[in-house]
């Protein structure tokens, strides 16, 4: 099941996190994959940094991936970017990948799922999956795209792309604890960023499993 991430003052704190787990999505076919990562939103930019050395086969490919917002006003977007395992962010995740000879591998999606407990308060579940991103301003987050393979890739150089979807503030899922709350997101200040973008091509070159020490 998916996550779908008074004007008054709102204290930001460290907030417990509920337990958690990520779903991933089967491989998808090329058409349905290459349609959503066609789709763009005007206003919010998403764009993945190249990462300036290879990966070993058997490490965490990490980048930085970075949202912009090039509106002329201040939205919330999702406030946690990195998607697996204990992910608790608002928005879902595809990736398309391809070798250095142009073919596609199967790729997957993720979409967050967690433990239904009590809900968080109005407050704390806006803190908790979203930011407020001014006009002009970025917001930055590692990405760890090792989970856009459906297995261990072999050593080589791979071409990726993502997409990531929002369904705003009042999305309606029984994990989004914002959605129980229509009143008091009618009277926040700013809207919360709803569609899909997709980010730039960037390549990443894998290497060898290194071995452990023992």
């Amino acid at each position: 099941m998916r996550l779908r991430p008074i004007v008054r003052t709102i204290a930001v704190a460290l907030l417990p996190v509920l337990p958690l787990s990520s779903v991933q999505s089967p491989p998808k076919n090329s058409q349905h994959r290459e349609a959503l990562l066609h789709e763009a939103v005007t206003g919010i930019s998403l764009r993945f940094v190249p990462p300036s050395r290879p990966f070993a086969a058997n490490e965490d490919f990490q980048i930085q991936a970075i949202l912009k917002n090039e509106s002329a006003q201040t939205v919330f977007v999702c406030r946690q970017l990195s998607p697996g395992f204990g992910s608790d962010e608002p928005c879902d995740w595809e990736f398309s990948i391809r070798d250095a000879k142009g073919r596609a591998l199967p790729g997957v999606g993720w979409a967050a799922d967690r433990v239904l407990t009590s809900r968080d308060d109005f407050s704390t579940a806006l803190i908790k999956h979203w930011i407020a991103l001014a006009p002009g301003y970025s917001y930055s987050a590692p990405v760890n795209v090792s989970i856009a393979f459906w297995k261990t890739p072999r050593p080589g150089r791979y071409e990726i792309i993502g997409a990531i979807t929002s369904y705003g503030l009042d999305g309606q899922s029984i994990y989004n604890d914002l959605a129980s709350y229509p009143d008091e997101i009618g009277k926040l200040p700013y809207p919360g960023w709803k569609g899909t973008i997709k980010s730039n091509k960037i390549w990443i070159t894998i290497d060898l499993p290194r071995s452990k020490a023992l």
